[in-house]
């Protein structure tokens, strides 16, 4: 995966089997846009998956598969440092994906069992969403709102915030070839489910535009970006 900062002046990448496992940070070129050579090597190994910067571009936050973590390190000095590991203890399920809220209040994960194409392995998997300090770059240890499902889900997003303590987030279900959408209820403690829609095979990674109008969905099944 490749997330770039709101600022425009990172880019981070994670990069996963068959290549050499590793999360790389890269400098960006302001005129051409152009991804620089790696300045540094954050982690090595572990299988990265999902990850985002924080709004204000300070924080870096990914996931790792083997070690079951989110990996929370601030890069707004020169070289990123390590900040905060968070694990929730919901073995055998593993972090894939990791979305911030507009605002930088919230951090949503998507835990899962590996789905492999073509083979039935559901055997669960779960959304929730926790509060994130800002200042130290602290994901809370419980979360304030879970959905929890028997399908496979993959990649989340926040889609937009409703209002102060109401947002609309977006997950890839790959169990059934689905985009749902939720609605988060902060007051409420609630992540509830809105609706979902078809025309994806195997969806693996999901984004949005800043206003929430425009939704890209990276399809594994048949290699397509809709």
């Amino acid at each position: 995966d490749i997330a770039i900062s709101a600022d425009g002046t990172l880019a981070a990448v994670t990069h996963a089997p068959p290549a050499k496992c590793m999360t790389t940070l890269h400098r960006l070129d302001e005129e051409t846009m152009r991804i620089m050579p790696s300045h540094q090597t954050l982690r090595k190994g572990s299988i990265p998956h999902g990850i985002t910067f924080t709004p204000d571009s300070r924080f870096l936050i990914f996931t790792e598969i083997l070690t079951g973590s989110v990996q929370v390190f601030d890069v707004s000095r020169k070289k990123g440092k390590l900040k905060h590991t968070f694990i929730a203890p919901i073995a055998p399920l593993t972090p894939k994906s990791v979305a911030m809220s507009p605002d930088g209040r919230f951090v949503a994960i998507v835990h899962a069992n590996e789905i492999r194409k073509g083979e039935e392995l559901l055997t669960g998997c779960r959304f929730s969403v926790h509060r994130f300090n800002s200042e130290t770059g602290k994901i809370g240890d419980d979360p304030i709102a879970v959905n929890n499902d028997i399908g496979g889900f993959e990649a989340c997003t926040f889609v937009k915030q409703i209002d102060g303590d109401s947002y609309e987030l977006a997950v890839c279900n790959q169990g059934s070839d689905l985009v749902s959408f939720f609605r988060l209820n902060v007051e409420k403690s609630e992540l509830k489910s809105i609706e979902s829609h078809p025309g994806v095979s195997f969806p693996h990674g999901i984004d949005c535009n800043p206003t929430g109008t425009l939704i890209a969905v990276a399809c594994y099944g048949d290699d397509n970006l809709r």
